[in-house]
């Protein structure tokens, strides 16, 4: 795992503000479930990072992550024993790689299924690497001269095409002949590509500055959608969730028996208000495969994007019998009036039943 940590100091007397990052790469114990820290870079890039990425990999001795910077370069970093052999063995993260393609700043990078080929999107150009060397591009995609600057690139599972997107379109290229091989131009808020299977859910504006959404789910090789939705309330991103249980049927609404890309997959759609919509495929009662729905509403703050959501906490019961307050209360008054409350902590109620008859002593008559 490799996480950023960024700081950012506000210009004062003059001075140049200064963005401070920290590129940190953990392990994963499985007997305590616990990271560790293994490495950590401080400013990997000068002025921040914007993106990092792994490569696809099956060898622990064989990783490499590559990070783009808002320095107008991208690095390869790589993971390298340091120290001893079998349980002793000591890995440090090192950097392998810098790049850079016409002073253009990058803004998304990705790795193919296989690890062999780096993609790094510059402007509105994907430029392809072999993270081995990485002296020079061996290839670059650009759909036109005046495409806009890109957010995002990834390969499409383990086919032969690249999905590139910016806010205004998203174009899909094929490998194979270097081309184009469809567009969709429209105004793009969010696209997900399947980690395991060839798919993309995009959400996707048909007006600008509407609310309504349309959400689909679509294969490389055609942009007619597999599966789409229409979700009123506006689409903050979308993700294609694996499932456990296969259904093993067909799209209902295809001519041709198209696979529902439901059959494996959950469609989650998150919307600005905090919304989830969970879209899930069941068989009806025709033996028919459609589409069903849950939603719930995540309460956004800023504390809990640092520590996350809180676990709902039982009601307590009550602790002490109205009589045995009233007792106790008796001893509070006596005990405030003298030196504050000398009863053992163990005897003592809660402090919020002792609250308003402390307070309350404490108030000049």
């Amino acid at each position: 795992m490799a996480t950023i940590d960024s700081r950012r100091t506000d210009a004062t007397n003059g001075l140049m503000s200064v963005t401070t990052s920290y590129l940190k790469f953990w392990r994963l114990d499985p007997t305590s479930q616990t990271y560790t820290l293994v490495t950590r870079i401080d400013a990997p890039h000068a002025g921040g990072v914007h993106s990092i990425s792994f490569q696809p990999c099956h060898r622990r001795n064989a990783l490499l992550c590559v990070s783009t910077g808002r320095d107008r370069l991208f690095r390869v970093w790589e993971l390298q024993s340091v120290l001893g052999a079998g349980p002793n063995e000591r890995f440090v993260w090192a950097c392998r790689a810098t790049c850079g393609y016409r002073n253009v700043q990058p803004t998304a990078a990705a790795f193919s299924s296989d690890g062999s080929t780096l993609a790094v999107a510059f402007g509105g150009a994907v430029t392809l690497w072999d993270p081995a060397v990485c002296a020079r591009p061996v290839g670059v995609l650009v759909a036109s001269a005046d495409t806009p600057k890109l957010k995002g690139v990834a390969f499409v599972g383990a086919s032969s095409f690249v999905a590139a997107w910016s806010d205004e379109r998203l174009d899909v290229w094929n490998m194979l002949t270097g081309s184009v091989w469809w567009t969709l131009a429209m105004p793009i808020q969010s696209v997900y590509v399947h980690p395991r299977s060839s798919l993309l859910a995009v959400a996707a504006y048909q007006v600008p500055g509407s609310s309504t959404a349309s959400v689909m789910v679509l294969s490389p090789s055609s942009p007619t959608p597999l599966l789409a939705i229409q979700h009123p309330s506006g689409v903050e991103a979308v993700a294609l969730v694996p499932t456990a249980t296969k259904l093993g049927r067909s799209h209902p609404n295809s001519e041709h028996a198209k696979p529902d890309p439901l059959d494996s997959n959950t469609l989650v759609v998150l919307t600005p208000s905090g919304l989830i919509s969970v879209y899930g495929a069941h068989v009806d009662s025709k033996n028919k495969v459609v589409p069903s729905v849950q939603g719930r509403r995540m309460e956004s703050s800023a504390f809990k994007d640092i520590f996350g959501m809180q676990k709902p906490v039982a009601a307590e019961a009550p602790i002490l019998a109205n009589a045995q307050v009233r007792a106790t209360m008796r001893l509070v008054r006596s005990a405030v009036q003298s030196s504050y409350v000398n009863a053992p902590f163990h005897v003592l109620p809660p402090v919020k039943s002792l609250y308003t008859q402390f307070v309350t002593a404490q108030l000049l008559p």
